[in-house]
């Protein structure tokens, strides 16, 4: 096995790790009647609320779409909005697959289809990781401010029961963990050289100076008042499809859009950490919801329909994507695995 293949391989299952172990302690703190109210949550769940938070999630993936084509058409390329969208769909599907390579697949599948230089489109892509990451820390701001009491009194107690969650014969869980995450560090200094160089990070650094026209782009924009409004949509669609999963539990219908704001902002977090949030989003938008009377099973399992509807629909328009590149555009699947090597434009 290749070194690329090899660190790459460990950084998935190192991040897998992270999410199985989040719910394996969620359930280990639970009791067996928390347990079934769990399943109980699950079977009683209307789930033509879940189609619904489904169909929003899909128009903001569509507006994201638009929002790209707005970074890529003042560099003089005018691909196809539903080529742009393909793109999009190929690029969730990867990263949720390889942390990361959804940005590359995204950008080669563009340059396949529209003609659109690798470069070009992965500076825009740059451009709106930067925007929405803004836009992120700014809602996560805004949510320390306005539970941060809320916060504060729940953090002793979430502390409490981590701790209590591990027995003294269970202590060993984390010792291991703590293992773990010194053998990575103690790895990515040794081999600090070897990360720094062409094959490594220093790519990254060479590659960001081929970005510039693309990164120029955000000045070009002709209708910022379009641009700024896609960018708000697509969060406002964010928090309107958790709401709308709200909608199919009982406990939960009665939340407002407060709850949901709350549950997009702090679960946005597990997301970023952990590869598509997987064990993670859940356990965090229990706890979530915790601070506003929900019990921990009824939250957990929220956590869970919210995460699966909108990664059922992540996997749909991947599928899609798939069956557009491959049938209508000629593309091979294995072209864009490719991409991920070599040195593109």
């Amino acid at each position: 096995m290749k070194k690329k293949t090899l660190i790459q391989t460990l950084k998935v299952l190192f991040f897998l790790g992270i999410g199985i172990f989040s719910i394996w302690w969620f359930l280990h703190i639970l009791n067996p009647e928390e347990k079934k109210e769990i399943l109980n949550a699950f079977a009683r769940a209307k789930y033509q609320w879940l189609f619904a938070s489904m169909l929003v999630g899909l128009i903001a993936h569509y507006i994201r779409a638009l929002r790209w084509n707005m970074l890529i058409i003042p560099l003089g390329y005018h691909p196809k909005i539903k080529d742009t969208f393909a793109a999009v769909a190929i690029g969730y599907i990867g990263n949720f697959i390889i942390p990361r390579f959804g940005e590359i697949a995204r950008c080669y599948s563009l340059r396949k289809t529209s003609n659109v230089p690798f470069t070009a489109a992965f500076g825009t892509v740059i451009v709106e990781r930067i925007i929405d990451m803004l836009v992120f820390i700014l809602l996560f701001i805004v949510g320390l401010y306005f539970f941060l009491s809320q916060l504060t009194d729940y953090a002793g107690g979430f502390l409490s029961k981590f701790l209590t969650g591990f027995s003294s014969d269970k202590i060993w869980i984390l010792v291991l963990i703590a293992s773990i995450g010194f053998i990575v560090l103690l790895f990515m200094y040794l081999f600090r050289k070897t990360l720094g160089n062409k094959k490594g990070i220093g790519k990254v650094y060479q590659l960001f100076s081929k970005f510039k026209e693309g990164l120029l782009s955000l000045t070009r924009i002709k209708h910022w008042p379009l641009f700024i409004f896609y960018t708000l949509f697509i969060w406002v669609c964010y928090i309107s499809m958790t709401w709308l999963c709200f909608l199919a539990i009982e406990e939960t219908a009665v939340l407002s859009l407060k709850a949901a704001f709350a549950s997009v902002t702090f679960g946005t977090v597990g997301i970023i950490v952990v590869q598509g949030g997987i064990g993670v989003y859940p356990a965090i938008v229990s706890e979530v919801l915790a601070l506003f009377g929900t019990t921990l099973p009824v939250g957990y399992a929220m956590g869970w329909l919210t995460w699966i509807s909108q990664t059922v629909l992540l996997i749909l328009m991947g599928l899609w994507a798939v069956a557009y590149l491959v049938f209508i555009k000629g593309i091979k699947l294995n072209e864009i695995r490719k991409s991920q090597k070599e040195n593109p434009d």
